[in-house]
């Protein structure tokens, strides 16, 4: 089961504040409901056979983005969360289920690119312009295909619930969400005061906000 989304809209490329009800629920629809309703009903075929290799096309934008679409972030952050929901659930009939996020030179990198050349700065797609990238840049998307390949074979049945970047001759594996620190009272719950206090010092000591672009 591989899947790709449809190219990016650049036109509906905005800010949160205005994006409208119907583009946000036209792409979480896409992904990842579309997913779900495949995968439901491939399922019971792969179950009865104990095999079978579910690959969900996500994006890199899953952890936020540096253009300015929310929904599509969102979208994708689902497409991981159904991802590993589901290796879990059926690891024991034979059955992955891993994402990969490519990066690759689509009709949907020609569209972004056109678009911002012809849009003012403050319409750009996004967040700042130092982030983009040009299409010199970006690799061709016949690279993506042999580590794709790779996980649907048998030398990939412990692979499961994984998200794989793609691009070029990279394969990057992205590690699991840990709690990297953790703040405790033990008796009476904490007071603002005591956090205030306690936090800067323990909890957010060398922290950096994961909104800073840098």
């Amino acid at each position: 089961m591989l899947r790709f989304l449809q190219p990016i809209n650049c036109e509906e490329v905005s800010n949160i504040w205005e994006i409208s009800e119907e583009t946000w629920d036209r792409v979480t629809f896409t992904k990842p409901k579309g997913y779900f309703n495949t995968m439901r009903h491939a399922l019971p075929y792969m179950m009865k056979q104990r095999w079978g290799r579910i690959l969900n096309s996500t994006s890199r934008a899953f952890n936020g983005d540096v253009l300015k679409h929310a929904e599509y972030c969102t979208a994708n952050a689902g497409v991981n969360g159904l991802t590993k929901a589901a290796a879990k659930e059926l690891r024991h009939y034979g059955i992955t289920c891993n994402a990969f996020p490519p990066f690759a030179k689509t009709r949907a990198s020609y569209e972004l690119d056109a678009f911002d050349q012809v849009v003012s700065k403050e319409k750009s797609p996004w967040v700042d312009r130092k982030f983009a990238l040009s299409l010199n840049e970006t690799p061709n998307p016949e690279d993506v295909v042999p580590f794709v390949i790779f996980l649907c074979t048998e030398g990939a049945a412990k692979i499961s619930g994984s998200v794989f970047n793609l691009g070029g001759n990279d394969v990057d594996l992205h590690s699991e969400t840990v709690i990297e620190k953790t703040l405790t009272k033990f008796g009476d719950r904490w007071t603002l005061e005591e956090l205030i206090q306690q936090a800067t010092r323990m909890l957010f000591a060398n922290y950096r906000s994961p909104a800073d672009l840098e």
